[in-house]
């Protein structure tokens, strides 16, 4: 069951990096289409960007560490059920 759940953890973390990817891809591709909106505008045209990096890294690291987490857990498990059948 941790192996299920560590390899859904690991397709989110991707998924993660993925969409953030594809965000900065449209956002970089409508900014060299249209620069007349983001010429208004007081921030630069990558600052949506940075703050979605920021929030990416952030559910990635959290993402990551219950993934290693989940890791040991299950090493541990594994040992403690070799064990008990090597007693047995």
């Amino acid at each position: 069951m941790l192996d299920k759940i560590r390899k859904f953890l690991k397709c989110f973390i991707f998924v993660e990096l993925g969409s953030l990817f594809g965000k900065a891809l449209a956002d970089y591709i409508h900014y060299r289409r249209y620069p007349e909106f983001y010429e208004m505008m007081s921030a630069p045209w990558y600052t949506d960007i940075l703050l979605s990096a920021v929030l990416t890294a952030a559910v990635v690291f959290l993402t990551f560490l219950a993934y290693i987490i989940l890791g040991c857990v299950s090493k541990k498990q594994k040992k403690a059920k070799e064990k008990t059948e090597a007693e047995s």
